[in-house]
């Protein structure tokens, strides 16, 4: 019962984020840091540090790695996508699912965006934002499942 309530408070925090993200471009600070310290409370609650350390430590891995991402890409996606990346490696127990977190929104991306490249040929993106946190989301979830 813990597992589903659990699942259910991440699908609807990312469901809410990413909502944010499409809309306006921006995502809540206040409440994706108190969607991760509820997360955070419940893990340790649930499994004391014996949880809640490789969960802190997955985030801070993933967090790492999309500032870097951040850095090089000369900072194309948003802040809010980087601090975003916190709360999902957070809700990955295993770290060897990191690298997966990191792949499977870029390729999202890419999905999406060559589908919009077939569907309007001659339409201009030079000037298109593609909002991050759905594909991060989505991968969150699969990852989850799985």
């Amino acid at each position: 019962m813990e597992d589903i309530a659990l699942t259910i408070f991440i699908f609807l925090t990312c469901l809410i984020l990413s909502i944010q993200d499409i809309k306006s471009r921006k995502i809540n600070l206040p409440f994706l840091a108190a969607a991760y310290l509820a997360l955070g409370a419940c893990y340790f609650i649930a499994g004391g540090s014996g949880l809640f350390l490789p969960c802190f430590i997955n985030s801070l891995i993933l967090f790492l790695a999309y500032l870097l991402l951040w850095l090089f890409s000369r900072k194309k996606f948003g802040f809010g996508d980087v601090l975003f990346s916190l709360f999902c490696g957070f809700c990955i127990f295993e770290w060897e699912k990191l690298w997966l977190m990191l792949l499977l929104p870029v390729l999202g991306a890419i999905f999406f965006l060559l589908l919009l490249l077939i569907i309007k040929r001659k339409a201009d993106f030079s000037t298109f934002r593609l909002p991050y946190i759905p594909f991060m989301s989505l991968s969150l979830i699969v990852l989850l499942i799985l």
